[in-house]
């Protein structure tokens, strides 16, 4: 007769490996021609740091094809493990220093959400199992931009690379500011930077203005107490129109 296990050894392996942090971890958010990765590559070099993508590589190689051809919970689960993935490598060099991510959770929600017509709270709900495991953002910034020029931008990507990146449709770009929108809206750790008539230069300054008081710039403050990520309550309401 087997003697029964002391622990309970698959929990353990699924469980985040907490450590103490050096440094400010810094999401940027936003709807795709906000300026998001431009920013990031200032900020890494003004802060000497590194800075990931969701989905980093190798994932991000087959983001062309989830988007056009996985079901919604193919989709969901996709950039999920992205998500997952950019938190275990947020949290690892964090122990050496500040961290940058060029999208995070709020994108992956509100992203899937408005792609496939459903409420935030849907795909929060769906997720909901695994958030205890990443890592929380001690500052999210949510880039804002006229619609004009997000458009602009779009046809301007979409002339660049041809058919592989269609053209953003007005009505999906409305729909995706209203789902980043109501994710910001109830995040405690959000901060907003408005990116018009400001230059890339202006927009990082204005971002590191916003880091909280334990960043390397206050070298001598005090780290928040816990670093859970806990995400954005939904809104009451369904589906933002």
């Amino acid at each position: 007769m087997r003697d029964a296990p002391t622990e309970d050894t698959t929990t353990v392996s699924y469980q985040a490996q907490r450590s103490a942090r050096e440094g400010c971890f810094l999401a940027l958010e936003g709807v795709g021609g906000s300026g998001k990765s431009t920013l990031a590559k200032l900020l890494a070099a003004r802060l000497d740091c590194p800075r990931f993508h969701t989905a980093p590589d190798p994932l991000s190689s087959l983001q062309s094809f989830i988007n056009q051809q996985a079901a919604a919970l193919t989709h969901l689960a996709f950039y999920l493990s992205g998500a997952l993935h950019v938190s275990d490598l947020a949290r690892a060099a964090l122990t050496r220093g500040p961290v940058i991510v060029d999208r995070y959770i709020s994108s992956v929600i509100a992203n899937h959400s408005a792609t496939h017509r459903i409420s935030n709270q849907d795909a929060r709900q769906m997720i909901e199992p695994f958030l205890d495991y990443l890592a929380r953002p001690d500052l999210t910034v949510y880039l804002h931009t006229d619609t004009a020029e997000l458009m602009r931008r779009s046809r301007t990507r979409t002339e660049r690379q041809g058919s592989g990146r269609p053209e953003m449709s007005l009505d999906r770009l409305r729909r995706l500011q209203a789902h980043f929108d109501e994710v910001a809206a109830s995040d405690p750790t959000a901060g907003h930077v408005h990116t018009d008539a400001r230059s890339p230069e202006q927009i990082a300054a204005n971002v590191i203005a916003l880091l909280p008081a334990h960043s390397p710039q206050a070298p001598h403050a005090q780290p928040a107490t816990s670093h859970e990520y806990q995400t954005p309550s939904p809104a009451d309401s369904n589906e933002a129109r």
